[in-house]
């Protein structure tokens, strides 16, 4: 700030503090002026000079009394006066990103233990992707307390953040499994399987089954669990569907318990405001001009200027990050063009609405595993891709989804793990200088220009809000030389085309392929 502007803020201030000391002045003046007239009145023999005198006082004092009043208001009218709002705080509430949960290697001798229970009577089947039920109704109201949920074939099909983060992430990219898997990973596996040997020895399984289990986090020690299975009962009496199994954890000191309730309530937090998220954000963005020619040239449909990249081609596999609400695997998944999507959204309520609008497409659309064109639809963080083949996938698209991960980096080397020799990644997100009053006013001109905005008005403003207040922390992270870096640093080799003026300037897009060094000519 000049010396001049400060000296000017300094005039004004001293301005404003002589206006109040005269309006007090005179208020206090007119006050001492009208009580003296009343007492005066009272206490003289009512002869006309002391009336006179009084009824002067009377009336400097009444117009003292008025004229601040008055002078204010007719300032007012001539526009000398603004009246300044309340102010609100609307300081940005930083929204944390995804917690990098640490994940633990498996044990050194994880095959030997893989034999031991491959010895055992205990149910096993080969692992695999696969569509699996889901399990919407995880039996816990504490958010904090982990579950998970096991079919009729004791494979793992679902579970909460709790479970993933007291257990390191340990199962990402192991849906469908047998829950061997994660017992191989325990500290006492062994004592585990014979447990599990026991009970599928029984005549008939009980419905409830109980054990110690003990394992050592990489981010909180040595946990000693108490394990609760309870059975999932079909209509048929005496079958069921499968376990749902509550995990009473005891952390080994304090320190670590509020560090895991901590981190657990940011995740259950970020869940939620996802899904808040999530019921605006579809309406409002779906019906402007703005994010679809963002989707578009995402997958090479449309062009800024130069910038056009090449249409990803029919038959091509393409690996969706952070589907979302499934709106760029909807332009994708198009039956006569033959492509195998594998889409990746953690967020219950977007993959919901993603699988409903793929069910629209066509019964075909949907299915159970890669082997054909599709889509497989895959609840899980996008944080590390464990299930997925190496050398797999043709594209990777993350719309809209790098810049709100921990390790990003960690992410991308997956990428490049699962990407064919000469795969290619297109990246798209916010930047360092992004605008959001210049993107959130040219889609409200979208919707206007539509007759849709009256009708949308609600949603445009809730997502405008959660933009401003909690996502903008996280958007002015990198420009396209930090991208570049990252990619790198993850194994990509050639970087390229970029561009800074997507998703109506206010987007960067970034494109990169792995090394083609492979590639039979």
């Amino acid at each position: 700030m000049s010396d001049d502007s400060t000296d000017q803020t300094s005039d004004n201030v001293q301005k404003a503090a002589d206006n109040k000391f005269e309006i007090i002045t005179k208020y206090i003046a007119s006050g001492t002026l009208i009580v003296l007239s009343t007492i005066f009145y009272f206490g003289s023999d009512r002869s006309v000079g002391p009336m006179i005198i009084c009824a002067v006082m009377a009336i400097v004092g009444s117009v003292l009394l008025v004229v601040g009043p008055a002078k204010w208001l007719i300032n007012l009218i001539a526009g000398k006066v603004v009246i300044t709002p309340m102010k609100v705080n609307k300081s940005p509430i930083p929204l944390k990103g995804i917690p990098k949960i640490r994940v633990k290697a498996p044990p050194p001798d994880l095959e030997k233990r893989r034999s031991y229970g491959a010895s055992k009577s205990v149910p096993k089947t080969e692992s695999r992707l696969v569509e699996l039920p889901d399990y919407s109704a995880i039996p816990s109201t504490d958010p904090t307390v982990p579950t998970y949920v096991i079919n009729e074939e004791c494979e793992i099909v679902d579970w909460n953040n709790a479970f993933a983060l007291a257990f390191d992430n340990s199962m990402e990219g192991h849906r469908g499994t047998p829950i061997l898997e994660w017992v191989y990973r325990l500290d006492n596996w062994k004592e585990v399987i014979d447990h599990g040997e026991a009970l599928f020895s029984m005549p008939s399984l009980p419905p409830y089954d109980c054990e110690d289990i003990l394992y050592t986090s990489e981010s909180f020690g040595l946990l000693r669990v108490k394990k609760h299975a309870y059975h999932i009962p079909t209509s048929t009496e005496g079958q069921y569907d499968g376990w749902i199994v509550v995990l009473d954890v005891e952390f080994a000191d304090e320190t670590n318990r509020l560090l895991y309730l901590e981190r657990c309530f940011d995740l259950v937090q970020m869940d939620l405001l996802w899904s808040d998220y999530a019921l605006s954000y579809d309406a409002v963005l779906t019906a402007s001009d703005t994010y679809p020619k963002l989707l578009r040239l995402m997958i090479g449909e449309d062009k800024i200027d130069d910038f056009h990249l090449k249409p990803i081609a029919a038959g091509a596999k393409v690996l969706d990050l952070g589907a979302g609400t499934g709106n760029l695997t909807e332009m994708l998944a198009k039956p006569d063009d033959g492509r195998t999507i594998v889409a990746i959204e953690n967020n219950r309520l977007m993959f919901d609405l993603m699988r409903r609008k793929l069910k629209r497409i066509g019964d075909k659309v949907l299915r159970s595993d890669t082997s054909g064109p599709g889509v497989v639809t895959v609840r899980e963080h996008a944080t590390k891709l464990e299930g997925l083949d190496a050398d797999f996938f043709d594209v990777v698209i993350a719309n809209n989804t790098l810049y709100l991960l921990e390790d990003p980096v960690g992410l991308l080397s997956e990428c490049a793990r699962v990407l064919k020799p000469g795969g290619e990644i297109r990246i798209s997100g916010p930047k360092k200088d992004t605008n959001l009053n210049q993107l959130f006013g040219r889609i409200r001109a979208d919707l206007t220009g539509k007759n849709q905005f009256k009708h949308l008005q609600q949603h445009y403003e809730k997502v405008k809000r959660i933009n401003e207040r909690r996502l903008a922390p996280n958007l002015y992270r990198w420009d396209v030389s930090d991208v570049t870096s990252l990619l790198k640093e993850a194994g990509f080799d050639e970087i390229g085309p970029t561009t800074t003026r997507a998703y109506a300037g206010q987007a960067m897009i970034v494109v990169a392929r792995t090394s083609s060094n492979n590639v039979d000519a």
